[in-house]
C-alpha cells in the first residue's frame, strides 16, 4: 500500500503528532503508553507502537512501570523537534541534507548552489552539489528565492531567500508528485502543472 503525500495525510497521525501527544502526556503527568497515544490520534495502533519502540531505542523514553499488563514509559529526553528515528533508534539522515540547506539559506546573504552545498555540509551529513542544485531549482519555481545574478558562461546563478518566504524551521519538501509542500504552512505552495 503506497503512502499518501504528506499534504493528503490526516493531521492527527504521523510521528509529529504522536510526539506532540507524548510530550503533552508527560507535561500533564499522565501515563505514556502506546494506548494512551493511540487514543488521541487517528494513526494505526501498530504505527504508534512502532514509534514508541523507536523512541525507547533512541533514548527518548524508558520503561517506567506497568499498568496492569500495559507498559508505561517515562519521557527522559525531550525535544521541540520531532525525533525521526530508524528501527534501531538511530537518527534518520534522509531529509537531513534538506534541513541543512534550508537553515543555511537563511544564514547566507547570497549564494550559488555549489556554495550553498559546501556551507550546508557537515561531517555527518555531506550535501552533494547536485542535491543542492535540485532543491534550489524547486524553491525558485515555488517563489521562495530571488535571482540575484543570472548565470553566465563562467559563473553560476546567485540566489537569496526572500524574507517573506522564511516560513519557519521546517524545510519545504519537494514531493515525488512534482510539487513543493511547506510543512510550516501545511500547504502545497507549488505544483508542476501550475496548480498551487
Amino acid at each position: 500500500m503506497s503512502r499518501h503525500p504528506v499534504d493528503r495525510q490526516p493531521a492527527r497521525r504521523g510521528q509529529e503528532h504522536y510526539w506532540s501527544i507524548i510530550r503533552e502526556l508527560a507535561r500533564d503527568g499522565k501515563p505514556i503508553t502506546a494506548t494512551s497515544v493511540h487514543d488521541r490520534c487517528s494513526g494505526s495502533r501498530d504505527a504508534v507502537a512502532d514509534y514508541v519502540r523507536r523512541l525507547v531505542k533512541g533514548g527518548y523514553l524508558r520503561p517506567a512501570y506497568l499498568l496492569g499488563k500495559t507498559q508505561a514509559f517515562e519521557l527522559i529526553r525531550d525535544s521541540r523537534d520531532t525525533p525521526r528515528l530508524t528501527q534501531d533508534g538511530q537518527p534518520v539522515v534522509m531529509g537531513a541534507s534538506r534541513e541543512q540547506l534550508w537553515r543555511t539559506m537563511k544564514m547566507l546573504a547570497t549564494w550559488d548552489y555549489r556554495e550553498l552545498a559546501l556551507a550546508a555540509s557537515t561531517e555527518e551529513v555531506p550535501v552533494a552539489a547536485i542535491d543542492a542544485q535540485n532543491y534550489v531549482k524547486h524553491l525558485f519555481r515555488a517563489g521562495y528565492l530571488a535571482l540575484v545574478t543570472k548565470a553566465t558562461s563562467t559563473k553560476l546563478a546567485r540566489y537569496r531567500l526572500l524574507p517573506s518566504k522564511n516560513t519557519g524551521p521546517k524545510p519545504p519538501q519537494v514531493q515525488r508528485v512534482k510539487q513543493v509542500y511547506d510543512p510550516n504552512l501545511r500547504q502545497v505552495v507549488w505544483a508542476s502543472g501550475g496548480a498551487s
